[in-house]
């Protein structure tokens, strides 16, 4: 999958997990449908402003869209990266910070 691919799904991904339509982000961000339709599915490049403005609307900084390599993996996969990760920590420190850090996100 091509990078426009993986960004505009990450674009998708963060407008609905907010609950916006594509009209209602399109319309904050003072964009066409039309455009935000073509960005989410990797047809078009969204410019450095239009970036600016997303990431201020989805309440992420701008940086945040670009965490593309989990975008194209299933629930198996990351669940297989996340065991190799944990798997490579070796410091008992970090593992307890780890699963801190797991607690609070799953509650």
């Amino acid at each position: 999958m091509k990078d426009k691919e993986l960004l505009g799904r990450r674009i998708k991904r963060l407008r609905t997990r907010l609950g916006l339509t594509q009209d209602a982000l399109a319309e904050q961000v003072h964009i066409s449908p039309k455009y935000l339709s073509n960005i989410e599915r990797g047809r078009e490049n969204p410019t450095l402003d239009t970036l600016l403005r997303l990431g201020k609307s989805l309440k992420v900084e701008p940086w945040e869209m670009f965490m593309l390599e989990q975008e194209g993996l299933d629930s198996q996969a990351l669940r297989s990266k996340v065991a190799r990760l944990l798997e490579q920590t070796k410091d008992e420190e970090q593992l307890r910070l780890i699963m801190r850090v797991l607690q609070a996100a799953l509650h």
